[in-house]
């Protein structure tokens, strides 16, 4: 969604040549007006895209961006086992070791008694 803000930016640029005096030019006139009125309109489409997305997106009941949340995420799923003993390799082999057991992990519900989203491998993909 960057593109909404370079769009504000170019915006910005072709309010500029609105003309608001009787003396500008017409074709000036047209030119700014519908330029500005198509970023406009493809800054809201762009803004209702992101809407509808983020509804569509798994509910997150504990925040991300602490450890605390994110531990319980990955606590008792299968990615902290696949992981296990990893941490003393490099970042290239470790990534090849991930790459190379061919398993994709996905944020999925826990089937265990208790109702719980984690980080586990996704069995559908």
């Amino acid at each position: 969604m960057e593109c909404i803000a370079i769009l504000a930016e170019v915006l910005v640029i072709a309010m500029q040549g609105v003309p608001f005096a009787i003396g500008e030019r017409l074709m000036q006139f047209y030119i700014s007006s519908y330029l500005s009125l198509s970023i406009l309109g493809h800054m809201l489409i762009m803004i209702i895209a992101l809407l509808i997305w983020r509804t569509r997106l798994p509910p997150l009941p504990r925040r991300e961006d602490q450890l605390q949340g994110v531990v319980s995420y990955v606590v008792a799923s299968g990615l902290r086992r696949d992981c296990e003993e990893l941490e003393c390799l490099s970042t290239q082999e470790r990534d090849a070791t991930l790459q190379g057991m061919g398993k994709r992990w996905s944020y999925v519900q826990s089937e265990d008694y208790r109702a719980r989203w984690i980080v586990d491998e996704d069995v559908n993909g």
